[in-house]
């Protein structure tokens, strides 16, 4: 199934990560990680720096520099969730286009039902993983609240494939051409995640496509 394809593509891609960094740690002794969070600090000493040279008031430069540390902070510890998601999505896209280019050039498919795809729905009970990861997030506890929210960003990602689905369910319905779709799918990017990550949800109660 299409959801084995992207776990083990995203479980293999993990570990050879994991190994690399292990690597990179005992032939150099440095942490890649530690290296990638010391260079965004240092980036943001850097603007701080050239805003004082461009003699903006050292107000307005303690509340940028507030602000980036703060989403600093926010984003090293969702960077599990966002990396996560960066992989599932990038294995998905290869999945795609290699489906459709063997289609195109071998005339039959060894791959997922197109059918199967934009009828994919995420199991009902991860609904309850939604609603505790996003009690979790709220707790005021660092861990707690770091770990809720990377539960929920990756679960955020699956209902925004859900939408999807249903979308391309639709959009194969009332057969819209090609290029359309991908026009609206730019603009689904771009303006309203949000709308279809609540597709996904509601679609638990609505059947969008019963």
């Amino acid at each position: 199934s299409i959801e084995r394809v992207i776990l083990f593509s995203v479980l293999i891609s993990l570990m050879v990560g994991g190994i690399i960094i292990i690597l990179i740690y005992i032939s150099k002794g440095t942490n890649p990680i530690i290296f990638f969070i010391k260079q965004i600090r240092d980036n943001i000493e850097q603007t701080v720096k050239l805003g004082r040279e461009m003699g903006i008031s050292g107000r307005e430069i303690e509340m940028v520099r507030s602000d980036t540390e703060r989403f600093t902070e926010i984003f090293i510890h969702i960077l599990p969730g966002v990396l996560i998601i960066g992989l599932a999505f990038n294995t998905l896209m290869n999945y795609l286009v290699a489906k459709y280019l063997w289609i195109r050039y071998k005339g039959e498919s060894y791959f997922v039902d197109s059918r199967d795809l934009i009828e994919w729905r995420i199991p009902e009970h991860f609904i309850w993983l939604l609603i505790g990861s996003g009690i979790l997030s709220l707790i005021p506890i660092g861990i707690t609240r770091y770990i809720g929210l990377n539960i929920l960003i990756i679960l955020l990602f699956l209902y925004f494939l859900h939408g999807l689905a249903i979308i391309q369910f639709y959009f194969i319905k009332k057969n819209i051409p090609s290029s359309l779709r991908a026009l609206g799918y730019i603009f689904i990017l771009l303006f309203i995640p949000i709308i279809v990550i609540g597709l996904g949800v509601f679609d638990l109660w609505v059947d969008f496509r019963g």
